[in-house]
């Protein structure tokens, strides 16, 4: 009886002490997997916006909520918008570093050409879902050759612009024109960027598919290429040189434009910003040109609340290629004026909400229109944005 008593105990003892080396060896799987050093980071934006002008994009049966003309990432009027909500990722080993941003949302069609303003009655599928990668906004791979030098390959967001895609990273929630219709959206390629001046110089330079995904792939044998050249070297000054330039069309019709962009932060609560733009597209019997100027200005009141007026004027006057021509075609000729107010609210814990008031000023009654569709030379509007970021 003895015996078996301890037998027992024996081979109980040493089932409790596998199980316990085998949930421990789980455990340290388990912590393995999850801390893998991948950094992740979420963004999250939503918008509502009004107009006077807001009217419906298609005749019926295509009837749809209403909108505004101009705009890409804000173009619903009178209903709230989920824009995007994206989960980004980055795991770096070593010289090689890896990104990946996954993304929801209107601003996804938009990037991807697609969205509400490409439904219409003779073309009523949706482009963007037509785009392979429309829901991974970048994927890239960086390889550090040393501590100045590193090279680029993957899709990812254009070089070009003061503004950029995203609403948390302007000072205003809307884009300009020139963001919406001067320059490229993204791209897929390669680039290598060389620190000329640690913290002072650095030059990128981009070998790319084309001038965007969103308008058109490679059509021809001759690549894109990009510029960027970025200094640093006086304090407070951020200013960039920006050139992209290629063949864009099946007969191989050159599409340039250079840039001039800089922002200057005069003191910890005044920041100043200037954007300028010179573009052309070589047509079989003519060159579109087009051109924009872009000012900027930051008041930071306090930790709570900041205000951001801009002013723009896009001059299209040439033959209307870039706005009503939508960089494929001749449209209406104008120059726009705009301007806009936002007021930022920082509630904190990375939650923001913005106020913005803003009006569109055309030389021609071509472009814009009114609450019933017909055409006006003006238009107004208002917009909350709700944005969270992590």
């Amino acid at each position: 009886m003895k015996n078996n008593f301890v037998s027992s105990l024996c081979l109980s003892a040493a089932v409790l002490t596998y199980t316990n080396c085998a949930l421990a060896e789980d455990t340290k799987e388990v912590t393995q997997s999850v801390n893998l050093g991948i950094e992740w980071s979420g963004y999250f934006d939503l918008y509502y916006q009004n107009s006077p002008q807001g009217h419906v994009a298609s005749p019926a049966p295509l009837a749809g909520p209403n909108v505004i003309e101009g705009s890409y990432f804000n173009r619903h009027a009178n209903q709230i918008t989920l824009n995007m909500a994206e989960i980004s990722l980055k795991k770096k080993i070593g010289k090689v570093t890896f990104k990946a941003d996954v993304a929801l949302g209107e601003m996804v069609d938009q990037l991807s050409g697609g969205g509400s303003q490409s439904v219409t009655a003779t073309n009523p599928t949706n482009a963007a879902a037509n785009e392979s990668t429309r829901n991974l906004t970048q994927a890239t791979i960086t390889y550090a050759v040393t501590d100045r030098v590193s090279v680029t390959a993957g899709k990812f967001y254009t070089h070009m612009g003061l503004e950029v895609t995203k609403a948390k990273d302007n000072w205003q929630y809307t884009r300009g024109y020139t963001f919406n219709y001067g320059i490229p959206f993204w791209h897929e390629g390669v680039s290598g960027a060389f620190t000329i001046v640690p913290d002072k110089f650095v030059s990128t330079v981009y070998l790319l598919n084309s001038w965007d995904g969103r308008i058109a792939q490679e059509q021809n044998k001759s690549a894109t290429v990009g510029v960027n050249l970025n200094f640093t070297g006086i304090e407070g000054v951020n200013a960039n040189y920006n050139y992209i330039g290629g063949a864009e069309t099946t007969d191989s019709n050159r599409r340039e434009v250079h840039e001039l962009n800089a922002t200057y932060v005069v003191n910890p609560t005044i920041s100043v910003a200037v954007d300028y733009i010179v573009g052309t597209q070589k047509m079989t019997t003519d060159t579109a040109k087009w051109n924009a100027l872009t000012l900027n200005l930051k008041a930071v009141v306090n930790s709570f609340y900041s205000i951001s007026p801009r002013y723009e004027l896009f001059d299209d006057s040439n033959n209307g290629f870039a706005i009503a021509g939508g960089l494929s075609a001749v449209g209406a000729k104008q120059k726009i004026t705009s301007w806009t107010l936002a007021n930022n609210f920082n509630l904190g814990d990375g939650l923001e909400t913005r106020l913005e008031l803003r009006t569109d000023k055309s030389n021609s009654n071509l472009f814009f229109k009114d609450k019933d569709g017909g055409t006006t030379d003006h238009q107004e509007s208002y917009l909350v944005g709700l944005l969270y970021s992590f």
